[in-house]
């Protein structure tokens, strides 16, 4: 992502929750995919990463607890870990899943997420979400139902492997509230998804 998209996407946001501009809701793929691991036999941690990705998002989590405490919201509301957008403005919603998923957790991230970017005008209505908006869960492949099915598949369905839908049903949100909604796994998003996304800030 451009730098000036990201301080644009920033600055909107931060005017929308009366936050001063020097709030840092920046972070980048990569630090927005780590997970605590915990050693075996032991009580230490160790900081775990599904991307190596540099590029430039907002932060989910920071920007989730600013816009909780500006609606003092009675029940927690979740976000995405990464929120990207790119010079045509497109948004991608990316959520990184190393553990286990459960389908709550895939249809509150995108209901509440969903909320949250019309609060803050970041979409203006569901048409606008549903043009521009893409939700994407990222898992490790041993939570993949489907793995075992897909040797033998044909190449000619591999962006449908890639691009999983039926994950949970998460396809359930494409042309309902996003253009595009689906799961991938850790290896798929590394080595096609991210290069999409270079290929779209090229442009």
């Amino acid at each position: 992502m451009k730098e000036i998209i990201i301080d644009e996407l920033k600055q909107s946001i931060l005017s929308e929750i009366n936050t001063s501009s020097s709030y840092n809701l920046e972070a980048t793929l990569k630090e927005t995919s780590s997970s605590k691991v915990k050693k075996s036999d032991s009580e230490e941690y160790i900081i775990t990463y599904m991307t190596n990705a540099e590029n430039k998002v907002i932060n989910g989590d920071k920007l989730i607890k600013k816009y909780n405490s500006k609606y003092n919201f009675s029940v927690k509301v979740s976000s995405v870990d990464a929120i990207y957008k790119f010079s045509n403005g497109n948004i991608y919603l990316i959520e990184f899943k190393s553990g286990s998923v459960t389908k709550e957790d895939v249809y509150k991230k995108a209901y509440d997420t969903y909320v949250a970017l019309l609060e803050l005008k970041l979409i203006k209505n569901i048409n606008d979400s549903k043009s521009r908006t893409f939700y994407i869960m990222v898992c490790k492949e041993e939570y993949f139902d489907y793995n075992a099915k897909i040797k033998n598949v044909v190449k000619g369905y591999i962006d449908k492997i890639r691009k999983n839908k039926d994950y949970y049903k998460i396809g359930y949100f494409e042309g309902y509230l996003f253009k595009e909604s689906y799961a991938c796994t850790k290896y798929d998003f590394n080595n096609f998804i991210v290069k999409e996304f270079e290929q779209e800030e090229s442009i």
